[in-house]
């Protein structure tokens, strides 16, 4: 060892330098700087290592890996699945399911349809309650016409007159008492170009609909619509348990008589004006 005041090599374990006799227990082992003057050789301090600029920066890594590397396996299998797997499995399912699947969509409903199955006939007029007299009577009109009354059961009535034009009757009611009537008119064949056509079916609808300006109960619509071709009128009148209301129809001639519309009545002046029930 050597003697941190002089810097002379002594004994190991020395306790006293035997040259200048400074003692030793201060820091064994370790260099300090020798003090000016007492001729030693001159030794640096100790000093901890420094740690490089760039260890001493570091931070921990990121784990941005731990994340990334799920994902991307959870991803290429995904792939494999679709693409490679469910390809072998769709084409060993059979020829037949493969026929069928690359059949257009019309074509299987057609093969499905119910009288085509085997005891599967079935009369979509009685099934939809709807004589075939009374769906065949709008084939090639474009009209569309779905009554709808909620809270009554209804019934439905239409005619064609000699111009081709449509008539509807729908009663909705509650045991023999009619509550609602919707009359409603088409025209159709009537093209958008056919402007003065319109116009004029327009007047007549507003001078019609100002005939029953202060009447509560009626309320009468007009339009006309370019994608079926066809302008239309409707005549609806409700809340027709109401005598005032049954009065008011009386007054304007629509009904023959003022205490109430009776279904019964009504379905028998109907037929007897042509009408087909539905």
């Amino acid at each position: 060892m050597f003697c941190h005041n002089c810097g002379k090599e002594i004994p190991d374990g020395a306790t006293f330098c035997h040259y200048c006799g400074a003692e030793q227990t201060a820091a064994k082992g370790l260099f300090q700087a020798n003090p000016a003057g007492n001729g030693g050789p001159s030794r640096p301090e100790y000093q901890e290592p420094a740690l490089k600029p760039a260890a001493r920066q570091q931070k921990p890594k990121k784990k941005w890996t731990a994340i990334l590397i799920p994902v991307l396996v959870f991803f290429i299998c995904a792939m494999l699945g679709k693409f490679v797997i469910a390809p072998s499995f769709r084409s060993d399912s059979g020829s037949d399911s493969t026929a069928a699947s690359s059949q257009p969509l019309t074509e299987i409903e057609e093969l499905q349809r119910p009288d085509d199955i085997e005891g599967g006939e079935t009369d979509s007029t009685e099934e939809s309650g709807t004589n075939q007299a009374y769906t065949d009577l709008f084939l090639g009109t474009k009209i569309i016409h779905l009554p709808v009354m909620f809270g009554m059961d209804m019934e439905c009535f239409a005619m064609k007159d000699e111009n081709g034009n449509v008539i509807c009757r729908d009663y909705g009611y509650q045991g023999d008492q009619v509550l609602a009537y919707v009359e409603t008119w088409y025209y159709p064949g009537i093209t958008a170009d056919q402007q003065e056509t319109i116009q004029a079916y327009t007047e007549i609808a507003k001078e019609d609909a100002a005939g029953y300006d202060g009447v509560a109960c009626a309320n009468i619509t007009y339009s006309y619509n370019e994608a079926n071709e066809y302008f239309v009128v409707k005549y609806e009148f409700t809340d027709l348990d109401q005598p005032a209301n049954c009065q008011a129809l009386y007054d304007l001639g629509i009904t023959t008589g003022a205490d109430g519309l009776s279904l019964s009545k009504c379905e028998e002046l109907a037929i007897a004006d042509g009408f087909i029930k539905r």
